[in-house]
């Protein structure tokens, strides 16, 4: 999912809506840019119960301007 050039709450409830019918690892988009949105969007994953782990996509598939998302 792209959620580049949204703001936080935006791209929370975007990504919420895919996470809750996602059976394996979800890729977000966020770019790099200020990292205000990076930030914003891994606080709000770390309070959600089914998230199990968030972290930085491998290089080639984003690297820092990408988050996976691996859900219970």
């Amino acid at each position: 999912m792209d959620v580049r050039g949204q703001r936080v709450h935006e791209a929370e409830a975007a990504v919420e809506e895919l996470l809750r019918g996602a059976n394996g690892p979800v890729w977000v988009i966020h770019g790099i840019g200020t990292g205000r949105l990076k930030r914003g969007l891994r606080q709000w994953l770390d309070s959600l119960p089914y998230v199990e782990r968030v972290g930085d996509a491998d290089q080639g598939d984003g690297g820092p301007g990408c988050s996976v998302v691996w859900v219970r």
